[in-house]
């Protein structure tokens, strides 16, 4: 029976993946319209486990040539990365999430100076 990131069933993934997911909804500012993208970063991060796991128990190299599992990994790391930019999980995605609301916010503030007589 093979386990982790070669299993045919997914079970271990998918319940890690749900644990994840769930942490990411508690998460105040994220709402539910942010779901796919919870589950997104769960599935990935358990794949990223299971994959580590595979390299930490048959090493890097076969014959002296990376397995394709490390560009795999590699690969996961980047669409994880992107998905936590966006989500606002890292510092520039935390930036970029700050700044979009802090922009949202002038804009309704000029809108609404806008809407007073002159004067006020």
């Amino acid at each position: 029976m093979k386990s982790g990131v070669y299993s045919r069933s997914g079970r271990i993934l998918s319940s890690r993946a749900a644990e994840i997911a769930d942490a990411i909804m508690s998460v105040p500012y994220v709402r539910e319209p942010d779901e796919f993208a919870a589950a997104e970063v769960g599935r990935l991060i358990a794949l990223i486990e299971a994959m580590d796991y595979e390299i930490d128990t048959n090493g890097l190299t076969r014959r002296g040539d990376a397995r394709s599992i490390v560009k795999l990994r590699l690969q996961a790391s980047r669409r994880l990365e992107e998905w936590l930019n966006r989500l606002g999980f890292t510092p520039r995605g935390r930036a970029d999430l700050v700044s979009t609301i802090a922009r949202a916010g002038l804009a309704a503030e000029i809108a609404r100076r806008r809407g007073q007589p002159d004067g006020n």
